[in-house]
Protein backbone atom coordinates (compact mmCIF):
# COMPACT_ATOMS: atom_id res chain seq x y z
CA UNK A 1 0.00 0.00 0.00
CA UNK A 2 1.41 3.37 -1.06
CA UNK A 3 1.85 5.94 1.67
CA UNK A 4 0.76 9.44 0.57
CA UNK A 5 3.02 12.28 1.63
CA UNK A 6 1.18 15.58 1.94
CA UNK A 7 2.60 18.36 -0.21
CA UNK A 8 2.78 21.91 1.14
CA UNK A 9 1.18 24.92 -0.58
CA UNK A 10 3.62 27.39 -2.14
CA UNK A 11 4.69 30.10 0.32
CA UNK A 12 5.11 33.34 -1.64
CA UNK A 13 6.84 35.01 1.34
CA UNK A 14 9.70 32.50 1.17
CA UNK A 15 12.63 33.87 -0.81
CA UNK A 16 13.67 31.38 -3.49
CA UNK A 17 17.05 32.43 -4.88
CA UNK A 18 17.33 29.43 -7.18
CA UNK A 19 17.89 31.16 -10.51
CA UNK A 20 21.35 32.48 -9.70
CA UNK A 21 22.65 28.93 -9.18
CA UNK A 22 21.78 27.95 -12.74
CA UNK A 23 24.10 30.54 -14.26
CA UNK A 24 27.75 29.61 -14.70
CA UNK A 25 29.83 29.77 -11.53
CA UNK A 26 32.39 32.52 -12.11
CA UNK A 27 33.52 33.75 -8.73
CA UNK A 28 32.03 35.31 -5.59
CA UNK A 29 29.11 37.73 -5.63
CA UNK A 30 30.72 41.16 -5.41
CA UNK A 31 29.41 44.66 -6.16
CA UNK A 32 29.20 45.13 -9.92
CA UNK A 33 31.65 47.74 -11.20
CA UNK A 34 32.15 49.45 -14.54
CA UNK A 35 28.73 48.67 -15.95
CA UNK A 36 26.73 51.88 -15.43
CA UNK A 37 26.33 52.40 -19.19
CA UNK A 38 25.01 48.88 -19.71
CA UNK A 39 22.60 49.16 -16.76
CA UNK A 40 21.19 52.40 -18.16
CA UNK A 41 20.82 50.84 -21.60
CA UNK A 42 18.96 47.82 -20.24
CA UNK A 43 16.77 50.07 -18.09
CA UNK A 44 16.01 52.57 -20.84
CA UNK A 45 15.98 50.79 -24.17
CA UNK A 46 15.84 47.03 -23.97
CA UNK A 47 13.10 46.15 -21.52
CA UNK A 48 10.58 48.83 -22.40
CA UNK A 49 6.89 48.36 -21.75
CA UNK A 50 5.98 46.97 -25.12
CA UNK A 51 3.06 44.60 -25.39
CA UNK A 52 3.20 44.30 -29.17
CA UNK A 53 6.90 43.52 -29.75
CA UNK A 54 9.50 41.12 -28.42
CA UNK A 55 12.51 43.09 -27.17
CA UNK A 56 15.92 41.38 -27.37
CA UNK A 57 19.05 42.65 -25.66
CA UNK A 58 22.22 41.02 -27.00
CA UNK A 59 25.45 41.01 -24.97
CA UNK A 60 28.21 40.38 -27.53
CA UNK A 61 31.80 40.47 -26.33
CA UNK A 62 35.03 38.57 -26.10
CA UNK A 63 35.55 36.01 -23.37
CA UNK A 64 36.21 37.48 -19.94
CA UNK A 65 34.24 40.70 -20.39
CA UNK A 66 31.63 39.80 -17.77
CA UNK A 67 28.56 38.70 -19.72
CA UNK A 68 27.50 36.06 -17.17
CA UNK A 69 28.16 38.42 -14.26
CA UNK A 70 25.85 41.03 -15.77
CA UNK A 71 23.12 38.40 -16.24
CA UNK A 72 23.52 37.45 -12.58
CA UNK A 73 23.13 41.10 -11.59
CA UNK A 74 19.86 41.23 -13.56
CA UNK A 75 18.63 38.19 -11.62
CA UNK A 76 19.81 39.42 -8.22
CA UNK A 77 20.51 43.20 -8.37
CA UNK A 78 20.41 43.69 -4.61
CA UNK A 79 23.34 41.38 -3.90
CA UNK A 80 25.35 42.91 -6.76
CA UNK A 81 24.76 46.43 -5.43
CA UNK A 82 22.98 47.75 -8.52
CA UNK A 83 19.53 49.00 -9.44
CA UNK A 84 17.78 48.64 -12.78
CA UNK A 85 15.26 51.42 -13.30
CA UNK A 86 13.03 49.09 -15.27
CA UNK A 87 9.40 48.50 -14.24
CA UNK A 88 9.22 45.69 -16.81
CA UNK A 89 12.13 43.85 -15.20
CA UNK A 90 10.89 44.50 -11.66
CA UNK A 91 7.37 43.25 -12.44
CA UNK A 92 8.64 40.05 -14.04
CA UNK A 93 11.08 39.32 -11.21
CA UNK A 94 8.41 39.90 -8.55
CA UNK A 95 6.10 37.17 -9.84
CA UNK A 96 8.49 34.45 -10.99
CA UNK A 97 8.63 35.41 -14.66
CA UNK A 98 12.38 35.79 -14.98
CA UNK A 99 13.79 32.51 -16.33
CA UNK A 100 17.37 31.31 -16.91
CA UNK A 101 16.55 27.70 -17.87
CA UNK A 102 13.86 25.90 -19.85
CA UNK A 103 10.36 26.64 -18.65
CA UNK A 104 9.63 23.28 -17.05
CA UNK A 105 12.88 23.38 -15.07
CA UNK A 106 12.11 26.97 -14.10
CA UNK A 107 8.70 26.07 -12.69
CA UNK A 108 10.12 23.05 -10.87
CA UNK A 109 12.90 25.19 -9.38
CA UNK A 110 10.37 27.72 -8.06
CA UNK A 111 7.60 25.40 -6.97
CA UNK A 112 9.44 22.12 -6.26
CA UNK A 113 7.73 20.19 -3.45
CA UNK A 114 4.76 22.58 -3.42
CA UNK A 115 1.13 22.59 -4.49
CA UNK A 116 0.20 25.42 -6.88
CA UNK A 117 -3.34 25.80 -8.21
CA UNK A 118 -3.96 22.07 -7.95
CA UNK A 119 -0.64 21.08 -9.53
CA UNK A 120 1.74 19.02 -7.38
CA UNK A 121 5.35 19.85 -8.28
CA UNK A 122 7.02 16.54 -7.47
CA UNK A 123 9.07 15.78 -10.59
CA UNK A 124 9.95 17.42 -13.89
CA UNK A 125 8.69 14.46 -15.93
CA UNK A 126 5.25 14.56 -14.30
CA UNK A 127 4.99 18.31 -14.75
CA UNK A 128 5.87 18.12 -18.45
CA UNK A 129 3.10 15.58 -19.00
CA UNK A 130 0.50 17.30 -16.84
CA UNK A 131 0.99 20.82 -18.20
CA UNK A 132 1.73 19.95 -21.86
CA UNK A 133 4.64 22.39 -21.86
CA UNK A 134 5.96 21.15 -25.22
CA UNK A 135 3.38 23.38 -26.92
CA UNK A 136 4.69 26.99 -26.96
CA UNK A 137 1.33 28.74 -26.61
CA UNK A 138 0.21 26.46 -23.80
CA UNK A 139 3.57 26.71 -22.04
CA UNK A 140 3.30 30.48 -21.72
CA UNK A 141 -0.36 30.29 -20.69
CA UNK A 142 0.57 27.84 -17.93
CA UNK A 143 3.48 30.04 -16.84
CA UNK A 144 1.19 33.06 -16.46
CA UNK A 145 -1.56 31.05 -14.78
CA UNK A 146 0.66 29.32 -12.25
CA UNK A 147 2.65 32.40 -11.26
CA UNK A 148 -0.55 34.42 -10.82
CA UNK A 149 -1.97 31.67 -8.62
CA UNK A 150 1.23 31.19 -6.61
CA UNK A 151 1.77 34.88 -5.93
CA UNK A 152 -1.97 35.60 -5.56
CA UNK A 153 -1.96 38.33 -8.20
CA UNK A 154 -3.50 39.05 -11.58
CA UNK A 155 -0.33 40.32 -13.22
CA UNK A 156 0.18 41.05 -16.90
CA UNK A 157 3.98 41.18 -16.44
CA UNK A 158 5.66 39.98 -19.61
CA UNK A 159 8.07 37.07 -18.98
CA UNK A 160 11.79 37.69 -19.48
CA UNK A 161 14.18 34.93 -20.56
CA UNK A 162 17.93 35.22 -19.91
CA UNK A 163 20.14 33.12 -22.20
CA UNK A 164 23.81 32.50 -21.39
CA UNK A 165 26.34 30.90 -23.74
CA UNK A 166 24.27 31.41 -26.90
CA UNK A 167 27.34 30.58 -29.00
CA UNK A 168 26.32 26.93 -28.63
CA UNK A 169 23.32 27.69 -30.89
CA UNK A 170 25.41 29.33 -33.62
CA UNK A 171 24.88 26.54 -36.18
CA UNK A 172 22.66 27.23 -39.16
CA UNK A 173 19.25 25.59 -38.99
CA UNK A 174 18.60 22.64 -41.28
CA UNK A 175 15.07 23.97 -41.77
CA UNK A 176 16.16 27.46 -42.84
CA UNK A 177 19.83 28.06 -43.64
CA UNK A 178 19.35 31.84 -43.32
CA UNK A 179 18.65 31.40 -39.59
CA UNK A 180 20.60 29.93 -36.71
CA UNK A 181 18.94 27.41 -34.41
CA UNK A 182 18.63 30.15 -31.80
CA UNK A 183 16.95 32.57 -34.20
CA UNK A 184 14.56 29.85 -35.28
CA UNK A 185 13.58 29.24 -31.65
CA UNK A 186 13.31 32.95 -30.83
CA UNK A 187 10.88 33.54 -33.69
CA UNK A 188 8.45 31.17 -31.97
CA UNK A 189 8.39 33.51 -28.95
CA UNK A 190 6.94 36.47 -30.84
CA UNK A 191 4.98 38.83 -28.53
CA UNK A 192 5.21 36.36 -25.65
CA UNK A 193 8.29 37.56 -23.76
CA UNK A 194 11.45 39.68 -23.72
CA UNK A 195 14.94 38.17 -24.06
CA UNK A 196 18.45 39.07 -22.91
CA UNK A 197 21.04 36.84 -24.59
CA UNK A 198 24.78 36.68 -23.91
CA UNK A 199 27.48 35.23 -26.13
CA UNK A 200 30.72 35.96 -27.93
CA UNK A 201 28.66 36.40 -31.10
CA UNK A 202 25.09 37.52 -31.64
CA UNK A 203 23.99 34.21 -33.27
CA UNK A 204 22.23 36.25 -35.94
CA UNK A 205 19.86 37.77 -33.35
CA UNK A 206 20.50 41.37 -34.38
CA UNK A 207 19.11 40.61 -37.83
CA UNK A 208 15.74 40.10 -36.13
CA UNK A 209 15.18 43.85 -36.61
CA UNK A 210 14.10 42.97 -40.15
CA UNK A 211 10.95 41.54 -38.54
CA UNK A 212 8.45 44.21 -37.46
CA UNK A 213 7.44 42.13 -34.42
CA UNK A 214 10.92 42.20 -32.85
CA UNK A 215 13.35 44.89 -31.73
CA UNK A 216 16.95 43.92 -30.91
CA UNK A 217 19.65 46.01 -29.20
CA UNK A 218 23.36 45.37 -28.86
CA UNK A 219 24.61 45.92 -25.31
CA UNK A 220 28.39 46.33 -25.72
CA UNK A 221 30.64 45.37 -22.80
CA UNK A 222 33.75 47.53 -22.55
CA UNK A 223 37.01 46.96 -20.72
CA UNK A 224 37.33 48.35 -17.19
CA UNK A 225 38.85 51.71 -16.38
CA UNK A 226 41.76 51.91 -13.94
CA UNK A 227 39.28 53.22 -11.35
CA UNK A 228 37.10 50.13 -11.92
CA UNK A 229 40.12 47.87 -11.40
CA UNK A 230 40.93 49.58 -8.11
CA UNK A 231 37.33 49.31 -6.88
CA UNK A 232 37.09 45.63 -7.81
CA UNK A 233 40.32 45.02 -5.91
CA UNK A 234 38.85 46.74 -2.86
CA UNK A 235 35.71 44.62 -3.10
CA UNK A 236 37.53 41.32 -3.57
CA UNK A 237 40.16 41.84 -0.87
CA UNK A 238 37.46 43.01 1.55
CA UNK A 239 35.57 39.79 0.75
CA UNK A 240 38.77 37.80 1.48
CA UNK A 241 39.39 39.73 4.72
CA UNK A 242 42.75 41.05 3.53
CA UNK A 243 41.84 44.64 2.64
CA UNK A 244 45.05 45.90 4.25
CA UNK A 245 47.07 44.31 1.41
CA UNK A 246 45.46 46.68 -1.11
CA UNK A 247 46.36 50.38 -1.53
CA UNK A 248 44.33 52.55 0.84
CA UNK A 249 43.29 55.02 -1.88
CA UNK A 250 43.00 55.23 -5.65
CA UNK A 251 45.83 57.76 -5.65
CA UNK A 252 48.09 55.28 -3.85
CA UNK A 253 47.11 52.64 -6.42
CA UNK A 254 48.00 54.70 -9.50
CA UNK A 255 51.23 55.86 -7.87
CA UNK A 256 52.35 52.27 -7.26
CA UNK A 257 53.93 51.75 -10.68
CA UNK A 258 54.99 48.17 -9.93
CA UNK A 259 51.46 47.12 -8.96
CA UNK A 260 49.92 49.09 -11.81
CA UNK A 261 52.23 47.40 -14.32
CA UNK A 262 50.74 44.03 -13.28
CA UNK A 263 47.23 45.21 -14.13
CA UNK A 264 48.27 46.74 -17.43
CA UNK A 265 49.10 43.18 -18.48
CA UNK A 266 45.40 42.35 -18.21
CA UNK A 267 44.46 44.74 -21.05
CA UNK A 268 41.83 45.86 -18.49
CA UNK A 269 39.62 42.88 -19.38
CA UNK A 270 37.52 42.11 -16.24
CA UNK A 271 38.14 38.35 -16.24
CA UNK A 272 41.89 38.84 -16.61
CA UNK A 273 41.88 41.57 -13.95
CA UNK A 274 40.47 38.99 -11.53
CA UNK A 275 43.35 36.65 -12.41
CA UNK A 276 45.79 39.43 -11.57
CA UNK A 277 44.02 40.14 -8.27
CA UNK A 278 44.14 36.44 -7.35
CA UNK A 279 47.85 36.38 -8.23
CA UNK A 280 48.48 39.51 -6.15
CA UNK A 281 46.97 38.16 -2.93
CA UNK A 282 48.50 34.69 -3.38
CA UNK A 283 52.09 35.96 -3.58
CA UNK A 284 54.36 38.12 -1.47
CA UNK A 285 56.04 40.10 -4.25
CA UNK A 286 55.14 41.74 -7.54
CA UNK A 287 57.58 39.54 -9.56
CA UNK A 288 55.93 36.44 -8.07
CA UNK A 289 52.51 37.91 -8.86
CA UNK A 290 53.57 38.38 -12.50
CA UNK A 291 54.65 34.75 -12.68
CA UNK A 292 51.43 33.51 -11.06
CA UNK A 293 49.31 35.67 -13.38
CA UNK A 294 51.11 34.36 -16.46
CA UNK A 295 50.52 30.77 -15.38
CA UNK A 296 46.80 31.44 -14.80
CA UNK A 297 46.55 33.14 -18.17
CA UNK A 298 48.18 30.25 -20.01
CA UNK A 299 45.80 27.80 -18.41
CA UNK A 300 42.85 30.06 -19.24
CA UNK A 301 43.77 30.16 -22.93
CA UNK A 302 44.22 26.41 -23.04
CA UNK A 303 40.95 25.68 -21.23
CA UNK A 304 39.08 28.05 -23.53
CA UNK A 305 40.03 26.24 -26.71
CA UNK A 306 37.10 23.92 -27.46
CA UNK A 307 38.90 22.09 -30.26
CA UNK A 308 41.47 20.81 -27.79
CA UNK A 309 44.50 22.70 -29.07
CA UNK A 310 47.27 23.00 -26.51
CA UNK A 311 48.83 26.43 -26.95
CA UNK A 312 52.54 26.81 -26.44
CA UNK A 313 53.96 29.69 -24.39
CA UNK A 314 55.27 31.10 -27.67
CA UNK A 315 51.80 31.14 -29.24
CA UNK A 316 50.18 32.72 -26.19
CA UNK A 317 52.78 35.50 -26.13
CA UNK A 318 52.05 36.26 -29.78
CA UNK A 319 48.30 36.29 -29.18
CA UNK A 320 48.69 38.73 -26.31
CA UNK A 321 50.94 40.90 -28.45
CA UNK A 322 48.23 41.19 -31.11
CA UNK A 323 45.63 42.04 -28.46
CA UNK A 324 47.71 44.64 -26.67
CA UNK A 325 49.37 46.38 -29.59
CA UNK A 326 46.41 46.86 -31.90
CA UNK A 327 48.34 45.02 -34.61
CA UNK A 328 46.32 45.22 -37.83
CA UNK A 329 45.17 41.84 -39.09
CA UNK A 330 42.27 40.44 -41.09
CA UNK A 331 40.25 37.35 -40.25
CA UNK A 332 42.11 35.46 -42.98
CA UNK A 333 45.55 36.19 -41.48
CA UNK A 334 47.53 34.07 -39.05
CA UNK A 335 48.80 35.39 -35.74
CA UNK A 336 52.37 36.55 -36.52
CA UNK A 337 54.87 33.79 -35.81
CA UNK A 338 52.22 31.05 -35.54
CA UNK A 339 49.86 29.04 -37.73
CA UNK A 340 46.82 30.16 -35.70
CA UNK A 341 44.13 31.82 -37.79
CA UNK A 342 42.74 35.09 -36.47
CA UNK A 343 39.27 33.87 -37.52
CA UNK A 344 39.60 30.85 -35.21
CA UNK A 345 40.49 33.02 -32.23
CA UNK A 346 37.74 35.51 -32.98
CA UNK A 347 35.28 32.64 -33.17
CA UNK A 348 36.40 31.43 -29.75
CA UNK A 349 36.26 35.02 -28.41
CA UNK A 350 39.90 34.85 -27.36
CA UNK A 351 41.01 38.12 -28.95
CA UNK A 352 40.43 41.45 -27.23
CA UNK A 353 40.33 44.84 -28.85
CA UNK A 354 42.95 47.35 -27.80
CA UNK A 355 41.42 49.94 -25.48
CA UNK A 356 40.64 53.24 -27.23
CA UNK A 357 41.02 56.21 -24.87
CA UNK A 358 40.22 58.86 -27.49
Amino acid sequence: MAIRVDIEPFDKTEKRDVLIRKLERNGPTLPLVGRDTQIKLISKDVLVNSQDKTMIGVLCSARGMGRTTLLKAIVDPENFGVSFNSPTLDKARAVGRLAVVDLCSHLCMMFGGCLVDGVEFKSKVCIEEKLNIQDVDNAFRQWIRLTNAAYEVNSDAKPIILLDGIRAFMMRSKNDSSNTYLMEAVKQLENRCHIIAAGSRDCNLLSVNDDVNFVAFNIPLTVWSIQDIYEDGVNYLTFKNCRDQWPKSFEDFVNNRHLLSLFYQTLQVPGLVRFAIYAFIETSSIPDAFSSFENKLKQWYRDAWHAGRNYSDHEIVHMLFVCASGYRVTLHDCIPGTDILVSDLAGEALLFHCRDDK
